[in-house]
């Protein structure tokens, strides 16, 4: 089968090897992420093969982690990621090769996908590589705010993937320099902020925009009692967290409680925000569940609650300031991605009347 070198088209294209066009998407990111897609060749490659990725632009950078999505390598097969031999811009120093870095002996013996933590250390690079090595060895990475990592065969990088609520806080304790922890249930420092905060750090994101992560609809029933001031009343579902609306209807209505009062008639199509820290029935989730949400939506999630636990994680204000720079970086672009997504409204010609109407909208 023998050793392979390969690189990927963009970091072809970084170093000049390849012309061709990059998308706005592929050659960088606000929120500092580096996506890239790559395929392996033809020949699987032995241990000790390598797969260049992305290069990185002159400066300090660190990687906080990565989100990976990849086929499955084969039986016995782990990932590794790090860098290049390089020199640091600043002082010329070289800086010898180091494929364990960011991640080490990340299983993909099976098809994976989700947000993996880097590895405290380093984190200052210029370029980043993947390098299987002796044991069947392969390894991911992210970089500044959210990332992507290489994969063997073939790796995507978009859409939701599945991440855990352990995932989303490392996020932000790997931001803030500090430890990852494994469960809420330590006795870190971290751990006992991750346990009181983080539910109520997610609500407080979710409810800041409209995220089509957190998009759900539903068709409510009436209940047998009404309030004075309304026809009926429909009790809402166990992880609306906000609702956005009545689909089709323009009927007053208003929200007390976990019931919506309107004058509408019965079954009601209703649009709303999902809790994605709780279950459907309302209850909460356990720290190593999944969460189906972009990479993008997590760092955010994570940098939040950063922000919120620094001081009494690091005891700096000067960290805090920090995260809250990254966190509000981070909301503005992840906001931007999201609502690219889909086809704008436009209102009817002639629906001025009511233009709060939905039907009014097309």
């Amino acid at each position: 089968m023998g050793v392979t070198t390969e690189r990927s088209t963009i970091l072809k294209t970084q170093e000049g090897t390849l012309t061709t066009a990059l998308t706005r998407t592929q050659a960088s990111m606000d929120l500092k992420v580096q996506p890239f897609d790559f395929t392996q060749g033809a020949a699987a490659g032995d241990a000790t093969s390598t797969q260049g990725l992305v290069k990185m632009p002159a400066g300090k950078h660190t990687v906080i982690g990565m989100v990976v999505a990849c086929s499955a390598f084969g039986s016995s097969r782990v990932l590794d990621i790090g860098y290049e031999a390089h020199t640091k811009s600043d002082n010329a120093t070289a800086v010898n090769a180091l494929a364990t870095a960011f991640k080490e002996d990340l299983d993909v013996s099976a098809a994976a996908t989700g947000v993996h933590p880097a590895k405290r250390g380093d984190g200052f690079c210029r370029r980043i590589c993947g390098q299987r090595h002796c044991r069947r060895r392969t390894r991911q990475w992210i970089h500044p705010g959210g990332g992507y990592a290489q994969g063997p065969r073939h790796l995507r990088v978009r859409g939701k993937i599945p991440v855990t609520p352990i995932d989303i806080v490392n996020i932000g304790i790997e931001a803030l320099g500090e430890r990852p922890i494994s469960s809420f249930e330590e006795q870190s420092t971290a751990a006992v902020c991750a346990r009181a905060t983080f539910r109520a750090t997610m609500e407080a994101v979710l409810e800041l925009d409209v995220w089509n992560d957190a998009t759900a609809t539903a068709t409510l029933a009436a209940e047998v009692s009404a309030p004075r001031d309304y026809a009926r009343q429909f009790i809402l579902p166990g992880d609306c967290l906000r609702v956005r609306g009545l689909i089709k209807r323009s009927d007053p209505w208003t929200r007390r409680g976990r019931r919506l009062m309107t004058n509408a008639p019965a079954p009601l199509d209703v649009l709303y925000t999902r809790n994605l820290a709780v279950s459907p029935s309302g209850q909460p989730i356990g720290d190593g569940e999944d969460i189906q949400m972009s990479g993008l939506l997590a760092a955010v999630v994570g940098l939040r609650w950063a922000w919120t636990n620094a001081r009494r994680i690091t005891g700096s204000d000067t960290a805090m300031q920090a995260m809250h720079q990254l966190y509000r970086q981070a909301l503005v672009d992840a906001a931007a991605v999201d609502g690219a997504e889909g086809t704008p409204q436009a209102q009817q010609v002639g629906s001025w009347v009511n233009q709060f109407a939905p039907e009014s909208w097309v």
